[in-house]
């Protein structure tokens, strides 16, 4: 589908134009202006592509052509520390869960915010992974089952989990609790939705048999032949005894959905970061206002994004899996300032290309033709190749020319620089996308759903005997 707009389609016929990109030089790219045109004024053509260090980027990866360093914005680290920390909350999902037996399980709520708070943490000291996930917010829940059940899929495809692998079943960790106790008189009521729990006293024991690990067993014998150490080891958490030392008890953030609370793992750490801050909770939020159709969800962000308008970015965010960004937006707005910040980039047409995956549908740009601070650039995939135009310089990188560059690298083994070869190969001739999901008829774009897209994207361009042979390699 094209967005309609004063470029059109892309035009292979005009002056191609794009801004400098930081490829390394590869066969095929042309220095200076293409045959038979003239150069534009000022011009000076570099000995070598990427020879001279290139302009300064913009957080979306354009350059800024003789721009200055943008004034930087006031309370920066409120945002780093938000965003960030809630996908540090995802990746701990992801890497360090395995949970939910299947895409059919349903949220357990609570009556009330203490009630939501203790089946989180009794969860967790029973074992209880997936009844622990299953207690979570849906959206959180149904995020957490869909990237794992993907990602334990492809780890038993790539031979490095055993088939006998169970997301629902935990294995090699053992966690018990006892003695809880929340201070109810304490909680802090963030919103009509929104409850912070304070958990001040009991016991957390963690025991862990690296042995118990469901690793394939060809996967096993190449990283510990000898095989991975037997026995448990303990330790125990006295929550009471940290409490006391750090005078702050344990916050728990809990949300109300449909009348049942759930704690919340976005919510926490993101209650966590503002109070690092010495920040409080907004009492307003910033509504959720989706587009029509899951291409129109990426090209909205891509154009609110290239006029800094955050605050439509925020809006284009699933309610469910990312109600925390709309809950605490206006913070991040006021942080933010007014204005755009960096170079103004205008959307002429943008072409996308798009597949169901799980939980959403992904999309993927296949042409951009574009102006930043009004200087026209354009590119397209092709195949395995990603065609740029740009002032001056007009060409194309492909899989090829990538792993050539990769075999050149003296310092990785030829074995894995082959590899690696192949891999981003097939990257390149499937192309990196984002995922959108879908809410009440209104599409929006998930930032925890495109980033586990891009880790089950590389793991696919793998296969089993790839990872046999960078292992080989690093031994």
């Amino acid at each position: 589908m094209t967005y309609p707009g004063s470029g059109g389609q892309w035009q292979p016929q005009q002056p191609p134009q794009y801004p400098q990109q930081q490829y390394p030089q590869q066969p095929g790219w042309q220095q200076g202006p293409p045959p038979g045109q003239q150069p534009p004024p000022g011009y000076q053509p570099p000995a070598q592509f990427g020879a001279n260090p290139p302009p300064p980027q913009d957080p979306g990866g354009f350059p800024q052509p003789g721009a200055p360093e943008p004034p930087k914005r006031k309370r920066t680290g409120l945002i780093i520390g938000v965003i960030v920390a809630v996908v540090v909350a995802a990746g701990g999902i992801t890497a360090g869960i395995w949970a939910l037996n299947s895409s059919n399980n349903v949220a357990a709520g609570a009556a009330n915010p203490t009630e939501a708070a203790t089946n989180l943490v009794n969860s967790v000291g029973n074992g209880d992974v997936a009844g622990m996930l299953t207690s979570l917010t849906p959206g959180e829940a149904e995020l957490a089952n869909d990237m794992m059940n993907d990602t334990v899929d492809e780890l038993k495809r790539l031979e490095v989990l055993s088939d006998q692998a169970d997301p629902s079943n935990v294995s090699g960790i053992e966690l018990k609790s006892e003695n809880l106790k929340f201070d109810e008189s304490a909680e802090e009521k963030v919103n009509d939705r929104v409850t912070i729990t304070k958990l001040v006293d009991g016991k957390l024991t963690v025991s862990a048999d690296l042995s118990q690990i469901p690793l394939a067993e060809g996967f096993m014998q190449q990283v510990a032949p000898e095989g991975l150490p037997t026995g448990q080891q303990t330790q125990t958490i006295d929550i009471g005894q940290q409490v006391r030392s750090s005078g702050e008890p344990i916050r728990i953030a809990t949300v109300q959905t449909d009348d049942e609370w759930h704690p919340s793992l976005f919510y926490t750490v993101a209650d966590y970061a503002l109070t690092e801050q010495g920040m409080s909770w907004p009492k307003d939020q910033i509504a959720p206002k989706g587009a029509d159709s899951p291409e129109q969800a990426v090209e909205e962000v891509v154009k609110a994004a290239g006029s800094a308008d955050v605050q439509r970015i925020i809006e284009l965010l699933p309610p469910d899996e990312m109600a925390v960004l709309h809950d605490v937006g206006p913070l991040l707005l006021d942080a933010i300032g007014s204005g755009p910040a960096g170079p103004q980039l205008d959307v002429n047409a943008l072409e996308t290309s798009t597949e169901e995956v799980t939980g959403g549908t992904k999309v993927i740009v296949t042409s951009f033709d574009g102006t930043v601070n009004g200087q026209q650039i354009q590119a397209r995939h092709a195949g395995d190749c990603i065609e740029i135009n740009m002032p001056g310089q007009q060409g194309k990188m492909c899989g090829d020319d990538l792993a050539a560059e990769i075999q050149q690298d003296e310092t990785l083994p030829p074995q894995v620089a082959d590899t690696l070869s192949q891999v981003f190969g097939k990257l390149m001739s499937e192309g990196m996308g984002v995922v959108t999901t879908e809410v009440d008829g209104k599409h929006y774009l998930s930032p925890m759903r495109s980033m586990g897209e891009s880790v089950l994207t590389l793991l696919r361009a793998f296969e089993p005997a790839d990872i046999r042979e960078l292992i080989t390699a690093v031994n």
